[in-house]
Formats: C-alpha cells, sequence, structure tokens
C-alpha cells in the first residue's frame, strides 16, 4: 500500500491508480453494484476509468490494494460533533428525549471553550472516517447570545485536517428560553434572529463551495422550527436560505411529544406546521420523522423532502422507529444519519447501518424486507440507498463510477469477515484502510492504528480491552502524534482528552 504519514495531502499530480482490489463496490443497485475485481484511475480529483488490468501511465501513483475491496464512502447526514465528549452520561441513561436535553446536553453547553470544541470535533470525525465516513452533515447548536461563533470555524478547521467532506447545518435557538425543552433548563439566553442570520452570511462568503467537488458546505438548520424560534420567524429564515441558495436542515417529530405540542399549539400536525412555514421542498430534509402519520408521509413525498434515519439514537432514547419502509415505498429519499453520540454512543456509521436492517428485519418480519430487494443483499442494500445514494442528494461523491467524485474507502478482506462480528474496531484496525475524499489522501486511520499498535506493549491489555468494546474515545485525539510515538506521548494525548471531558461537565 502506498504510503503517506501526513493525515491529509493532496493526490498525487500524475494521478492514482489502485491496482489488483478483490472487488469494487460501486453504490449502484442490481448487477451494476458490484464491478469485480477491477482497477481504478483517478485523475484531478475523479475517476477517469474503471477496467481490469489498467495500465500505468506516466507519472501515476500507484496503490496496491490486494486483498482489499473498494468502496463508495459513507455519508452522514445528521450528527452533533460535540457531544462526542458527553458519552455514558449517567444522568441520562434512563430518560426520554426532553429529560434527556435537559440533563445532558444543554447544562453543559456553556462550558464548551474553544479547546474542548475542538477536542471533541476531533474525536467525532476520527471514529466516522474510521467507520468508512467521508462526509458528515452536522447539525452544530453549540450557539447562544454572545457566543460560539467561533465553533463553526473549528469545525471547517478540523475537516480539512482530517480531510473529511463537511456540510455544517448552523443550527441554534432564538426561541425564549421557557419555551424550548433544553434551553428551559439552562440560564443561556438564546440569539437573536439577527445574530445567527449574521454568522449564517460570514460562514457562506468564508466557506461555502457549491460546486459538484466542493469539500465546504453551509446549511441552514434552525435546531426544531417547532421548539427553537417563533413560528413568524421561521418562514423569514427559509427565505433566507433559499435566497442564498443554501439548503435547509431541522429535527422534526423525533418523539410523540412534538405531535401533541402542534396540535394543542398550532391544532395541526408537524409535518403541516412546516408546510405552513415553507419547510418542504427539495432542499428540505428533516432528522427522526419518527412519529409520521400516512397523510405527513404522502405530504413529504409530494414535495420530495428528505429524512436523515437515525435508528440507534431513537431506540436509545425510547422514541420509537421511524416507518422509513412506508417514506421509502412512498418515494421520500432516505438517508443514514449516526445523530449525536450522547444519545448513541457510537458514531460508527457501519453500526447504523447494521442496526437499521436489524431493527427493520424486527419490525417487518422475516418475509418482508425492510426496503426494496436487491440480487447483493439487504445489509448491502443499506449501504447504497441510504448510507451512499440516498445521502448523496445532500452532498453528491458516494458512487463509483466513470467521472465521479473520489469519496474512496480501501479496506482489506479481513475487515470484510469481521463485517460478520459488526465490524468490530480492533478487527478494522488490524488491516491497512486508506480513504481518498474529493481526491485527496486521507491516511489518519492508519496513523490511528500504528499508534495504537506503539502502545501495546507498555498497557496493551487494558487498552486494547477498551478498543474491541468500542470504548474509541480513549484514543480518537491520538491522531495528532506521528507515526511511532512512543506511548507515554500518546498516554499525555489521553490524559488531555480526560481534562478535556471533566471540564465539558463529566
Amino acid at each position: 500500500m502506498v504510503q503517506n504519514t501526513n493525515a491529509t495531502s493532496a493526490a498525487p499530480a500524475g494521478g492514482l491508480l489502485i491496482r489488483n482490489a478483490a472487488a469494487v463496490m460501486t453504490g449502484h443497485t442490481g448487477h451494476a453494484a458490484r464491478a469485480g475485481a477491477a482497477d481504478i484511475r483517478i485523475r484531478g480529483g475523479r475517476i477517469a476509468e474503471i477496467g481490469a488490468a489498467l495500465p500505468r501511465q506516466g507519472g501515476e501513483a500507484v496503490l496496491d490494494a490486494t486483498g482489499c475491496v473498494v468502496y463508495p464512502g459513507w455519508v452522514n447526514t445528521h450528527h452533533h460533533l460535540f457531544q462526542n465528549l458527553l458519552k455514558a452520561v449517567p444522568s441520562g441513561m434512563n430518560v426520554g428525549l426532553e429529560q434527556w436535553l435537559a440533563s445532558v446536553a444543554y447544562p453543559r453547553l456553556a462550558r464548551f471553550t474553544p479547546e474542548i470544541f475542538r477536542i471533541a470535533v476531533r474525536l467525532g470525525m476520527a471514529e466516522l472516517l474510521l467507520s468508512g465516513t467521508t462526509t458528515c452533515a452536522d447539525h452544530h447548536y453549540l450557539y447562544h447570545h454572545g457566543h460560539g461563533a467561533e465553533t463553526g470555524d473549528v469545525l471547517f478547521e478540523v475537516a480539512e485536517e482530517l480531510g473529511m467532506r463537511l456540510v455544517l447545518c448552523r443550527g441554534g435557538a432564538i426561541q425564549s428560553a421557557s419555551d424550548h425543552p433544553g434551553m428551559r433548563a439552562t440560564a443561556l439566553v438564546p440569539e437573536t434572529l439577527d445574530e445567527m442570520l449574521a454568522d449564517i452570511e460570514r460562514l457562506k462568503a468564508r466557506y461555502h463551495d457549491a460546486c459538484a467537488d466542493g469539500l465546504r458546505r453551509v446549511v441552514v438548520a434552525p435546531t426544531t422550527p417547532t421548539f427553537s424560534l417563533p413560528p413568524a420567524l421561521l418562514r423569514e429564515l427559509a427565505a433566507f436560505g433559499r435566497g442564498m441558495d443554501l439548503r435547509l436542515h431541522s429535527h422534526l417529530s423525533e418523539t410523540d411529544n412534538y405531535v401533541k405540542f402542534c396540535r394543542e399549539k398550532y391544532q395541526c400536525t408537524p409535518v403541516q406546521f412546516v408546510a405552513d412555514h415553507d419547510w418542504l421542498g427539495p432542499d428540505v430534509w428533516f432528522a427522526h420523522l419518527v412519529t409520521v402519520n400516512p397523510e405527513e408521509i404522502r405530504m413529504l413525498a409530494v414535495t420530495n423532502t428528505g429524512m436523515a434515519h437515525c435508528p440507534v439514537s431513537n431506540a436509545r432514547l425510547g422514541s420509537g422507529i421511524a416507518p422509513v419502509r412506508a417514506m421509502a415505498d412512498a418515494g421520500v429519499p432516505i438517508s443514514l444519519g449516526v445523530d449525536g453520540v450522547a444519545s448513541n454512543e457510537s458514531g460508527s456509521m457501519v453500526h447504523e447501518a447494521n442496526f437499521a436492517w436489524l431493527v427493520h428485519r424486527a419490525l417487518g418480519g422475516p418475509h418482508k424486507p425492510a426496503w426494496r430487494k436487491s440480487s447483493t443483499g439487504a445489509p448491502r442494500a443499506v449501504r447504497r440507498c441510504w448510507g451512499c445514494r440516498g445521502s448523496a442528494r445532500w452532498h453528491r461523491g458516494s458512487r463509483l463510477t466513470w467521472r465521479s467524485m473520489t469519496s474512496v474507502g480501501c479496506g482489506s478482506m479481513d475487515s470484510m469477515t469481521s463485517a460478520r462480528r459488526r465490524w468490530r474496531l480492533a478487527s478494522l484496525h488490524r488491516c491497512g484502510m486508506c480513504w481518498f475524499v474529493g481526491g485527496r489522501w486521507c491516511a489518519m486511520a492508519r496513523s490511528l492504528v500504528l499508534i495504537w499498535r506503539s502502545c501495546a506493549g507498555k498497557r496493551g491489555r487494558h487498552w486494547q480491552r477498551w478498543w474491541i468494546e468500542g470504548r474509541f474515545r480513549r484514543f480518537a485525539i491520538c491522531w495528532r502524534a506521528p507515526l511511532g510515538q512512543d506511548a507515554a506521548s500518546v498516554w499525555e494525548c489521553e490524559v488531555s482528552y480526560r481534562v478535556a471531558r471533566r471540564e465539558a461537565g463529566d
């Protein structure tokens, strides 16, 4: 495999040839899902050619993918990266969403300094990359009056360092604290509409790249349309976003309380409420949509409004199971998101897809597939239809075809075998992994595993146990150390994580 010790770097000027792959998964459906044992030629950040035994051309670097499978990167369409320092908070273990917001997330918002926030983002992006995710839509709502503007910059800076494609869904609440289930548990003052709009304008001018190859995007994303701002401002915010050619995103219908609140206060359902305020359309997608009725599903399908399915978080909080089979049948675009790890306890897209397959198979029974049948099996259908193809609507780059953008993962067959054991992290990281995002190398995953191996001598059994159990948080900021770093220095990184987590309120 080509060696590269930097976290990210530009692709070779002469192009790249990925050779000898055991299989190439394209992200398409049916017989086109597999390209067989093919080589891939990459030029200028795009796939120039896929075929058997491609000859090397002058100046091309070669990646020997012997024994590996090449496949599209996952597209995670809903996340809260700051929550990576809030895993396993005891007070949030056995409560529903509203109580969880009031006891876990919102009481700690004011404790996130830029330094602590940066550690949380590095941790979250590292975990996503190591599960094969190359694009993340982060619904970031760490804002209150006079604070938080610099956190959007931190997200883009860390994404640049690690090489991940980032869609910043700029959230926040501008409703009075007493009306918001999370804000009312704090002494924080919500930001004003002018503060929110000014920051979105600034972020768009500085980072947003609307071209097909763009690695940075900005989305207008108030935290929750029913709770986070007055109804009159919801329509104004939609017009503002569309006037700047930005997409719209938010939470919706995550629990029964959303429906109860809307019926009592607005005499309608949540989907009807957002429809009345111009928040449906092909440029809108909502996270969760757990409690929707057939008429709401029809409205979503007719307007081509999408959804980010977050089954693990919904199950963890006892919110329910979104009727994605019915939505998919109706034509609603479906994608996958891991949601915040404080309510998921994991940031792995592989785990999210596996759980989606299991929970919908349990819900529908053995003779009713959880989604469209395919010749390549249900778990792969989750990747194609929800984790790659459905998600590609919000940011392209999840299919491997001629002239498509390069968001490619290359992992050994050892990791494919471990899929039967839920792709445990230890098995994944014993193999070499390499990612390309927008034509750039991302060797962060390789750096992490080599550092982990270097630590095995001093604290091997203890660290390995935590790693295999999936408690990734102890290692995720170690990517900053150079390859071959000794265990003592890596331990300093782990200590800095512990300090950050304690300062965040754990």
